[in-house]
């Protein structure tokens, strides 16, 4: 398990996404997944568009300087989606990079788990993801080409007993998602790929690690 203060860099950073535009999702509190992406591709010479439905982008995006700026979006809504990416192109004059880490956690495990649980996290999870690739492929495919990176999970791939399987199955269904944005806009000039971490030092893993595996 790591923390921000474990981040080490195996460079002197400050410039490998010099004059780079990047739409992050999941930029919400310090010290999250996104927060903390957002805070090295700024250090990186990128300019950020730190997106999230908390309102926390606000805080953050302030602390990162005149190179970041918020947006509050719900990536389960199209027409926010499609604005967010407008935004971006005003702002900015182009996006390059969509780093989508917007995410929600919870769920019961096994036979337990609901179906309004179950719709919660692949509408997140998995239309979200869905929405906002698509809205990236429609501004970088006419200025030739970009980068998306979809956060999955560990648990795509290892169950685990403190992971719903909601929860699990939408992250396996954000792996082929990006297999096929990958496959399918590469001659675009678009590549497509998928983080998948494990528990990481959050509030939200906090939670799950603190549940006790049921029988």
């Amino acid at each position: 398990m790591t923390t921000e203060s474990d981040v080490a860099y195996a460079h002197q950073p400050g410039g490998l996404l010099k004059d780079k535009v990047a739409v992050i999702t999941g930029v919400g509190a310090a010290g999250t997944i996104g927060a903390v992406t957002a805070a090295i591709f700024v250090q990186e010479g990128a300019r950020v568009l730190a997106a999230d439905i908390s309102g926390a982008q606000k805080e953050t995006a302030l602390s990162l300087g005149p190179a970041a700026a918020p947006f509050q979006v719900d990536i389960t809504r199209e027409e926010d989606v499609e604005t967010m990416f407008a935004h971006a192109v005003e702002t900015f004059g182009r996006v390059d990079i969509l780093v989508n880490v917007a995410g929600n956690p919870g769920g019961r495990r096994g036979p337990e788990v609901t179906v309004e649980e179950f719709e919660s996290l692949t509408t997140v999870h998995l239309l979200g993801t869905l929405l906002t690739n698509k809205h990236a492929v429609r501004v970088m495919a006419p200025a030739g080409g970009g980068a998306i990176v979809n956060f999955s999970s560990a648990a795509s791939f290892n169950i685990d007993e403190r992971i719903s399987m909601a929860y699990s199955a939408a992250k396996s269904g954000v792996n082929s998602l990006t297999k096929s944005v990958a496959v399918l806009q590469g001659a675009q000039g678009i590549r497509a790929n998928a983080v998948a971490p494990s528990h990481q030092a959050s509030r939200s893993a906090r939670r799950i690690s603190e549940c006790r595996p049921r029988p």
